[in-house]
């Protein structure tokens, strides 16, 4: 399948680099509020890409998209620019490379030869530190704040527990990639993993024990009580495993139409902007009325 690719429509230049390790060892190019950047990284056969913005905030937003269908887009893909735009953050957008191989889904994991995963960490630390200079890598993770949603939500739930003290904001999120829709799932294993099970695959793909084994962020969890899937198969195996960490995490529990629905905007644009002001301290973010306390 041939897919285009279009970085003009973001209105951004473009830094392009032949390799991951490239990006690694070079300085991380220059953006503002005013002129996002994008990055775009060889990454085997296709691209990682990451559009920045260098608002010169004290915290970062990363944010993770949802499935989009690659036959009916151009990539990259960098969603949420409007939900974000009055917050007093820095952006950093992730393009799940899974849309190069024509995977509508593909939870930021990377495929047989790409370990995104690992890559993705690496060069989030790299943008973090250059955002944020003079922060201890260890403390770079009090800078930042991870969103996604449904398989977004997965991403920014895995990529914050590997940041210590960074906050995830997860709106229905899948927790296990193997208890959803069998279809999509079948699909994505073709496209990215030969059809090899998941268990036989190099990239972690169930969140229920990675968190069971314990996790130094924080997450705010935002569930559709009308999603019975994404409560029953991954918010409450999610939230059994992490029953011992209780002032690390708490439920927002909401009714925003039957299924899937997602979150409201203007509930996610106020909540990422509260959490964006308050210098790290999530704790303080969970005593808002609208999370319930999760002990």
């Amino acid at each position: 399948m041939a897919l285009r690719r279009n970085y003009a429509r973001y209105g951004a230049s473009t830094t392009f680099f032949d390799s991951v390790e490239e990006f690694l060892s070079s300085p991380v190019p220059t953006s503002s509020s005013e002129e996002a950047e994008a990055i775009s990284i060889r990454y085997g056969a296709a691209f990682m890409d990451v559009l920045v913005e260098d608002r010169g905030a004290d915290v970062t937003i990363v944010l993770f998209h949802a499935a989009i269908d690659p036959a009916k887009t151009s990539l990259p893909v960098f969603i949420g620019r409007q939900m974000v735009e009055g917050v007093d953050a820095n952006v950093v957008y992730i393009s799940d490379p899974s849309l190069d191989r024509g995977a509508s889904i593909g939870w930021f994991t990377g495929d047989e030869t790409r370990p995104f995963q690992e890559d993705l960490t690496s060069c989030l630390t790299h943008i973090l530190a250059s955002f944020h200079p003079g922060t201890p890598v260890g403390d770079l993770g009090k800078k930042a704040i991870f969103f996604g949603a449904s398989a977004g939500g997965f991403a920014a739930l895995y990529f914050s527990r590997r940041f210590p003290g960074s906050l995830a904001v997860a709106s229905n999120p899948q927790t296990h990639i193997g208890r959803y829709l069998e279809p999509q799932v079948k699909a994505y294993r073709k496209k990215c993993w030969s059809s090899r099970k998941l268990s036989e695959t190099t990239m972690t793909f169930d969140l229920v024990t990675e968190y069971g084994k314990g996790f130094e962020n924080y997450v705010a969890y935002l569930q559709n009580e009308g999603d019975e899937l994404h409560y029953t198969q991954h918010y409450l195996p999610w939230s059994q495993a992490v029953a011992g960490h209780p002032q690390q995490w708490r439920l927002l529990l909401g009714d925003w139409g039957e299924g899937h629905a997602p979150a409201p905007q203007m509930l996610l644009t106020g909540i990422l902007g509260y959490a964006a002001s308050l210098a790290g301290d999530w704790e303080r973010l969970f005593e808002d009325e609208m999370f319930a306390r999760s002990d």
